[in-house]
């Protein structure tokens, strides 16, 4: 029952917080290493997107509260 429950969860997650499979592969690739940020052309060459893609899945991310955007040159972290 508890990883029903868990499976549940992240369904929910998804639907509320991540509408496209690009934004799936971009909130992946910035989790797996929190502490870094990404620039939009760099997130995009790593997952094999064009910028505009990225830069919208990064953005859509944000707005969600899953990154956290800062930095000269601009870049977006992983911070839920």
């Amino acid at each position: 029952m508890k990883d029903k429950t868990a499976f549940q969860n992240l369904r929910q997650f998804l639907f509320d917080n991540v509408a496209t499979y690009d934004e799936l592969e971009t909130l992946l690739l910035l989790q797996r290493q929190p502490a870094l940020g990404w620039e939009a052309t760099a997130a995009a060459q790593a997952l094999g997107f064009p910028v505009e893609q990225c830069e919208a899945a990064l953005e859509n991310l944000a707005t969600h509260g899953l990154l956290v955007l800062g930095g000269d040159p601009v870049a977006f972290r992983y911070a839920p």
